[in-house]
């Protein structure tokens, strides 16, 4: 999958230019001490740039978490036994701490049966995790129900996720009105990723009042906190832009980086060989002269 994302962007006009420009380069390179060329292959396949492989991993990260609305958090170790026991005396985070230790121990149906329980016991962590499951399985209106007790007892990621439901119309009826209220409450609450779609709403105007002071202020409380997305919205004011076409924007740039810095290393491992092959060269003479091997008066014949 990987390799078809590096493929669809090598198709692009930009990205091959720079791409040939430095399979040309590294040719030029190899011609000096062989005659036999390096095969040109596909971008996704060229080791030397595994670093665009990774960009485009992180870069899908992103768009989960935006899609998701949950940053990325350090991983928390707990003991099964210790979780399990505070679960069994009725801890309803607890519950749901232990639901994700049987969930990483493919333990799926014990999982299922403690995160419906942390949900019932009213933890809105675990309501959320609840929705989300039904939402991905089709069971929209069980995925409803537990989303918004999750919203109601202030969960900002079930509100963000509510509010995206309703903006896009996909799974269930659209509402901009439910959208917005749900998106407010999620930016307020410091959801970066409903300060995003907010102020991108309000930007552009779509399906609210247009209101650029407002956007651009919820897009820099999403920037401030490191929302690449709101960032580039704030540096390009006159366009408009999908997540999805920034992604590639990003890639884009990225990779011309990677490109950059690439065609450095070689030109300063060609500059690097031929000093060798130079110093070499000059050796040879001065041993040719009469010169002892340590003798470096010399060091500048043939400089010039």
């Amino acid at each position: 999958m990987v390799d078809g994302i590096v493929d669809a962007l090598a198709a692009d006009e930009r990205v091959t230019k720079t791409y040939d420009l430095w399979n040309e380069m590294r040719e030029s390179i190899c011609r000096t001490y062989s005659e036999h060329l390096p095969e040109r292959l596909p971008l996704s396949k060229q080791k030397e740039f595994k670093p665009v492989r990774n960009m485009v991993i992180r870069e899908a990260l992103l768009l989960v978490q935006q899609e998701e609305g949950i940053a990325e958090e350090p991983q928390r170790e707990a003991d099964l036994r210790h979780v399990q026991h505070a679960a069994e005396s009725g801890d309803p985070v607890a519950m749901c701490d232990l639901s994700d230790l049987l969930m990483k121990q493919r333990r799926s149906s014990e999982a299922l049966y403690w995160l419906e329980q942390s949900a019932r016991n009213g933890d809105p962590r675990g309501q959320y995790v609840l929705g989300t499951w039904y939402l991905k399985r089709g069971n929209v209106q069980n995925a409803l129900r537990w989303l918004t007790a999750a919203a109601d007892l202030g969960s900002s990621t079930a509100q963000y996720r509510l509010g995206m439901l309703y903006l896009k119309g996909e799974q269930v009826e659209k509402n901009l009105e439910l959208a917005v209220r749900y998106l407010t409450a999620s930016a307020e609450c410091g959801n970066q990723y409903a300060q995003y779609t907010l102020g991108s709403l309000y930007r552009s105007g779509d399906g609210v009042s247009r209101d650029e002071a407002l956007g651009r202020e919820w897009l820099s409380r999403s920037a401030a906190q490191g929302n690449p997305y709101a960032q580039h919205l704030l540096d390009h004011p006159d366009q408009k832009w999908s997540i999805a076409a920034q992604s590639v924007t990003r890639l884009l740039y990225h990779m011309s980086r990677i490109f950059e810095d690439n065609c450095k290393t070689d030109v300063m491992n060609r500059g690097l060989q031929i000093d060798r092959k130079r110093r070499h060269q000059l050796r040879e003479r001065r041993l040719a002269l009469g010169h002892k091997p340590d003798d470096h008066e010399d060091e500048e014949i043939g400089l010039h």
